[in-house]
């Protein structure tokens, strides 16, 4: 039975996994190709990926939810479902980063003093922040519909 179990989920889940470890491990190479800038910048990239991989983490809990449900709605026989399933997550997906985004233009500064950033890291991590959340913005749709094509 785990032999099975085996064969047909590990096809399945090895890619979200690796999407899902390049997604974080993004940030890290950032710190590692600006470690030679100094320590400021390395700083406030290191404390903005912190903030960015709280928010990744949301979008996979949504993701993980819509796959819950996605999955119950083919055990159940209830496919008619499936498109409503997707477009919710996708919309949630969308309208978290939207909302996010927000926060974070408008008080991503006051997020970084709340965890005691220093002032010239926050100084420093405001491109950097805004570039994250362009690339958090274009990528959160995958995030709501990569389980819903690798299940059916």
């Amino acid at each position: 039975m785990f032999n099975q179990f085996k064969k047909d989920i590990f096809p399945l889940a090895w890619p979200i996994f690796i999407e899902i470890g390049l997604f974080m491990i993004m940030g890290n190479i950032d710190v590692v190709m600006l470690s030679r800038v100094g320590e400021t910048i390395v700083s406030a990239v290191g404390n903005v990926n912190q903030m960015f991989n709280l928010v990744a983490l949301m979008f996979s809990v949504v993701t993980s939810a819509a796959a819950i449900l996605i999955s119950q709605s083919i055990g159940a026989k209830k496919t008619h479902d499936l498109p409503v399933i997707v477009s919710l997550a996708f919309v949630l997906n969308m309208s978290l980063a939207f909302i996010l985004g927000l926060a974070v233009l408008f008080f991503g500064t006051s997020f970084l003093a709340l965890i005691n950033v220093p002032l010239e890291s926050i100084q420093a991590g405001k491109g950097y922040m805004m570039s994250r959340w362009f690339n958090l913005v274009c990528s959160c749709g995958k995030f709501g519909t990569h389980d819903h094509t690798a299940i059916t």
